[in-house]
């Protein structure tokens, strides 16, 4: 089983009802809207934008069992778009690493 914290496959399947189709399917989604988000935080104009952009990474990440990278998220949605720049920066590489981590244990988990 995959570590809870990177991914909780618990979580997904309370959505899913075990059906391993629309799992796969759930997580390829996310996994395709990862880099919208990502651009998205990047390029936000404003705090709205910016609350929008992690708020909406935030409850997609819930739903597929990524709680890292929610946590990630709701970090960045909590600094705000006119928030420390410093810090900005520090979740991000640690959203990056997230992310990572969590590509891994999607291809351990099915594979």
């Amino acid at each position: 089983m995959p570590d809870p914290a990177i991914f909780d496959i618990s979580q997904l399947r309370r959505y899913t009802i075990y059906q391993n189709d629309l799992e796969l399917e759930l997580i390829q989604l996310f996994r395709q809207q990862l880099p919208q988000f990502l651009n998205q935080i990047k390029e936000s104009a404003n705090a709205y934008d910016w609350k929008l952009a992690t708020h909406s990474m935030k409850g997609s990440a819930l739903t597929v069992g990524a709680p890292l990278i929610a946590a990630m998220a709701e970090e960045l949605e909590h600094i705000g778009h006119d928030g420390d720049r410093k810090r900005q920066d520090e979740v991000m590489a640690a959203l990056g690493r997230a992310i990572v981590e969590f590509d891994r244990a999607i291809q351990h988990f099915y594979h």
